[in-house]
């Protein structure tokens, strides 16, 4: 397929990718390429979610209309089976026949004969998966494959440590949230002579009457309270 020459480029263009770009840009210039290098009728990149024990697509030049919507559960289909053991899946031709061939409402698999499905890791953690398909048979060879893996271990860091980054942000921003709540339930006690329950109460009753989050009732409580002062 490529050259070592070329295959090291293409790594070295995904490297800088990842050193200087967004975790959401990083994946959809890894698709573009895996796109490119693959001459593929269709690719995508899928990042495990442990919460709901799924797969989401987060990156696919074709389907770009279900990036972020499209999920998958573990084990379900080619991409979830990949997903939950970790191994990569090479079908040369008639994808549908193989047993752990499913259909997707919103994603036709079922137009493609030869597919490649490859764990994203970081590490020996799966985080996501990477697929590539071609609607007439097609022989995937070892390079590819080995290309395609090496590919995965590279964004598989990247993947890790942006959701590691999103999680800190969110346990910020709840503690945050939480002081701001604490201390708004403080004025409406006093102000009101309500409990702290009844306090609380109020203020996800306001949140959710205006269409607001805790966080921005309580600092409006705040902010009134010291105007009122």
């Amino acid at each position: 397929m490529n050259s070592n020459f070329q295959d090291d480029k293409i790594l070295y263009e995904i490297i800088d990718a990842i050193s200087s770009l967004g975790i959401e840009e990083v994946l959809t210039k890894v698709d573009n390429l895996i796109s490119k290098i693959t001459n593929a009728d269709s690719t995508g990149i899928y990042t495990l979610d442990e919460r709901t024990e799924s797969v989401v697509l987060r990156a696919s030049k074709l389907h770009f209309s279900i990036v972020g919507r499209l999920k998958m559960n573990l084990g379900e289909g080619i991409t979830g089976w990949v997903a939950k053991y970790g191994k990569t899946v090479v079908i040369e031709k008639d994808a549908e026949k193989d047993p752990r061939f499913h259909r997707v409402r919103d994603l036709p698999d079922d137009l493609y004969s030869a597919f490649l499905s490859v764990p994203i890791k970081s590490g020996n953690v799966i985080v996501g998966v990477v697929n590539v398909k071609h609607k007439n048979p097609h022989v995937y060879g070892k390079e590819t494959v080995k290309l395609l893996e090496t590919i995965g271990k590279l964004i598989g860091r990247a993947i890790e440590h942006a959701e590691l980054l999103e999680k800190s942000r969110s346990l910020e921003e709840a503690v945050v949230t939480q002081k701001a709540v604490n201390r708004a339930k403080g004025i409406l006690m006093k102000k009101m002579d309500i409990s702290e329950n009844d306090a609380y109460h109020l203020i996800r009753r306001q949140a959710t009457k205006e269409r607001k989050t805790l966080k921005e009732i309580a600092e409006a409580i705040i902010t009134a309270s010291q105007i009122d002062s």
